[in-house]
């Protein structure tokens, strides 16, 4: 039994009213790379997250509504080159220690901490 467990939270489709959302908060996401939707998200911090599409991922800077550094997962973090996950992570989630994520892509998974 694990000692230390993680608590997650799932919401329902139902429970998300996006009309809620002002404009301010849209960040258009067309002309890029994730226009047809994103694999995975990590978060940083309160205001920068990462967006995986594939092989690629960018910055989304929620202060500014600004995605940046476009580009290959594997020059971004290159602790996993060379790994099944240079190709694309399929899900990731934050854990709740501070500076680390778990990355899932097929049927491997892996802790990433920076």
């Amino acid at each position: 039994m694990c000692k230390n467990r993680v608590q997650s939270t799932f919401i329902k489709k139902s429970q998300i009213n996006l009309s809620s959302y002002s404009n301010q908060c849209h960040v258009s996401l067309s002309q890029r790379v994730f226009e047809n939707g994103i694999d995975a998200i990590i978060s940083y911090n309160e205001y920068l997250v990462t967006l995986i599409k594939g092989d690629q991922c960018g910055f989304l800077d929620l202060r500014c509504n600004t995605i940046s550094r476009v580009g290959k997962i594997s020059k971004q973090f290159q602790n996993i080159q060379g790994t099944v996950f240079e190709g694309g992570i399929d899900a990731a989630f934050n854990s709740h220690v501070q500076n680390e994520v778990y990355i899932l892509r097929h049927y491997e998974a892996t802790v990433y901490k920076w």
